[in-house]
């Protein structure tokens, strides 16, 4: 762990502020521990040691060995630049000066507006801005899986941020969100982040929404396991000095010291190679008359199974080929490090003309789907069917997805190599 996060900083403000809410989950992404002690307004931010830190009285305040910052985007880019590495504030000067673009964007055309709604200042206005907001972002979202790049920054952050605190006051309805749905799948998408559940619960005013929709063809423990999940991250009431991403660096730091086995590694030995299939499929030219031939004849049904995976995708998802690709591109990101080394993949994007679909066939060390796998963010939204080798018609879907290239199941391969986890 870098010492950087053992950096004493301190927030001063109200907890629950929008403002406070941003660095808050911006502290989280970065793994940053704050100090949030009580704050009263009237009282606190008209103190004389308030007022050297922040001469105009402006909130939040960040403290720090180096001296004291004001105003939420300086700090968030200030705890940003800390963690260099997560290359939150974009990648390369260019990307850095768009997503300064978009963070001043959000200020003035989201979070004023929705701040505006939800304290009754001109509500139609305010309401007809948001709107008109939701769909500047939703256009530019069409083409592009998030605002700036091809990984989440400061930019997706505030604008799921503002959207979650105005959910969660009760006046935006998350149905109102739900009809962008390019917008919505960036909400969803970053809502599901561990580091930003631990701020944000289900929202209270808002109806059920993306952490509700339905696991068709899995595990109904998996809901069970959603609900838990909610409970354990509902902050909103939490009278603790001390942000959650102090809990998750706590937590990262305990793991590391009891140094957990995965329960994976437990199994039995099994006479099949993950490694040496890998090898083979990454070296074969012909896989079907080849590599095929050699899986079977190698493979373990009690050691190993194979799952089929489709993306239940919304309406108007997927309607473009390249960010259909970059979605499923960004799932297998989000995947834990090393669970490559417990299973194999090869996910397409199937179809055309503004219809295409995530498709794609698992193998998994063990017998069932692995913990790592369902505790992923967007695990509920994909379908999984347990293949049966001594199914012909099962055996045969292993052989087209893993091995055609131009046509799967009678649609286009858009990307016909696939993607692959073949990392050992």
């Amino acid at each position: 762990m870098n010492a950087i996060s053992y950096i004493e900083v301190k927030l001063l403000g109200p907890k629950n502020d929008i403002r406070s809410m941003k660095v808050q989950a911006v502290a989280s992404f970065c793994n940053i521990k704050l100090n949030i002690p009580q704050f009263e307004i009237g009282k606190d931010n008209k103190s004389e040691e308030f007022l050297k830190y922040s001469p105009l009285g402006r909130l939040p305040v960040l403290v720090t060995p180096s001296g004291s910052l004001f105003e939420s985007n300086a700090i968030s880019k200030y705890l940003c630049s800390l963690r260099r590495e997560q290359n939150l504030l974009g990648k390369g000067v260019f990307e850095e000066a768009e997503v300064n673009m978009w963070v001043d964007f959000n200020t003035y055309e989201l979070e004023i507006p929705v701040c505006c709604y939800i304290s009754n200042k001109s509500n139609e206005k305010s309401l007809k801005h948001i709107k008109d907001t939701f769909t500047c972002v939703n256009n530019h979202l069409l083409l592009n899986q998030y605002m700036v790049g091809n990984n989440i920054t400061l930019a997706d952050i505030f604008i799921c941020v503002i959207i979650s605190f105005a959910i969660k006051s009760g006046k935006l309805e998350e149905s109102l969100v739900k009809k962008y749905t390019n917008l919505y799948r960036l909400y969803d998408t970053i809502f599901n982040q561990k580091q930003f559940k631990y701020l944000f619960a289900c929202p209270q005013g808002g109806k059920k929404g993306a952490q509700e929709k339905g696991t068709k063809g899995m595990d109904k423990g998996t809901n069970e396991k959603k609900k838990k999940k909610k409970g354990e991250g509902d902050n909103s009431d939490n009278d603790d000095n001390t942000n959650n991403a102090g809990d998750l660096l706590s937590d990262e730091l305990t793991e590391k010291k009891q140094k957990k086995t995965n329960p994976l590694d437990l199994l039995p030995a099994s006479t099949f190679s993950l490694d040496d299939w890998k090898y083979k499929f990454s070296n074969e030219k012909d896989l079907l008359n080849n590599a095929m031939p050699y899986f079977w004849k190698a493979y373990d049904d009690k050691g190993f199974c194979l799952y089929y995976m489709k993306y239940d995708k919304l309406e108007d998802e997927c309607q473009i080929s390249f960010v259909a690709c970059n979605m499923a591109g960004g799932f297998l990101q989000r995947l834990e490090n090393n669970f490559s080394k417990y299973s194999f993949a090869v996910i397409s994007v199937l179809g055309e003309n503004k219809n295409y679909d995530i498709e794609g066939v698992w193998l998994f060390r063990g017998t069932e789907i692995p913990f790592e796998m369902k505790d992923h963010p967007s695990f509920e939204y994909h379908i999984f069917k347990k293949l049966d080798i001594s199914n012909n018609d099962d055996k045969k879907i292993v052989e087209e997805y893993w091995c055609s290239k131009e046509t799967i199941a009678g649609k286009k391969n858009d990307n016909f190599e696939g993607v692959k986890l073949l990392r050992g």
